[in-house]
């Protein structure tokens, strides 16, 4: 199934065969089954020195430099001020916090290493990569929402990151057809929806929708018609085994 729609001839090629906007651009069977990893990037926890910094999360699929990749929207961690106007050095106690609510989607494929690795960076003239976390994408997979540690090169940490994913099976032409109604970022390597953390679950879209309403769109990607749990665990198993 992969095989087929990727096309593969060699690991020297699998960055440029295996991107999910290069898939959906082919003339394909539209009825085609495409697999799909959709990793969610929910919360950003930073200690407060971070307060106010224009961030992304750089999220890369796979190992370099046969990986995939994909970046969030931007953010900026803030520490509360006290509901009682209380005096700025009372921040010093808090958090850095922003809700990022950006799902990356890829290609789920064996051509890769099953493997997420995250980077926290700052924007502006000159990225700036700050602070990083990885889990490995089985672990990802059975651990619901997970919690993980950032750290700086130097092994200090400075935050946390919640993190989820979806794996799951679509229609080539409905998950196209989805993406386009949310204005999904094509990023080259991914898509990039950014303020949802959507769920490839539920029963297929409506082929009969105007698309109009953004929010019966997002409603309508959250429709993709799922795979069947053994399928699942097979998809699980087969990244367990490589």
């Amino acid at each position: 199934m992969i095989a087929s729609a990727v096309r593969c001839g060699g690991k020297a090629d699998l960055a440029k065969q295996a991107r999910l906007p290069r898939i959906l651009a082919e003339t394909l069977d539209g009825d085609a089954v495409l697999p799909v990893l959709a990793v969610h990037i929910r919360l950003v926890e930073m200690v407060p020195r971070y307060h106010g910094k224009r961030c992304r999360m750089h999220v890369e699929y796979g190992n370099k430099p046969n990986s995939l990749r994909s970046d969030t929207n931007s953010f900026s961690p803030v520490v509360p001020v006290p509901e009682d106007g209380g005096l700025v050095r009372r921040r010093t106690a808090s958090v850095a916090s922003s809700e990022v609510s950006s799902t990356c989607m890829f290609l789920l494929n064996g051509l890769v290493e099953p493997i997420i690795h995250l980077t926290l960076c700052k924007t502006g003239f000159q990225r700036l990569n700050l602070a990083k976390a990885s889990i490995p994408l089985v672990d990802l997979i059975r651990g619901g929402e997970v919690e993980l540690p950032l750290y700086l090169a130097s092994k200090e940490k400075v935050g946390r990151v919640f993190i989820a994913c979806d794996v799951n099976e679509a229609q080539q032409k409905n998950l196209a057809r989805s993406l386009a109604l949310v204005c999904a970022d094509d990023q080259g390597d991914a898509f990039m929806i950014s303020g949802y953390a959507t769920t490839l679950a539920g029963d297929p879209i409506d082929e009969n929708s105007d698309g109009g309403d953004t929010t019966d769109a997002f409603s309508q990607l959250q429709c993709l018609p799922p795979t069947p749990t053994v399928r699942v665990g097979q998809l699980i198993a087969g990244l367990s085994d490589e």
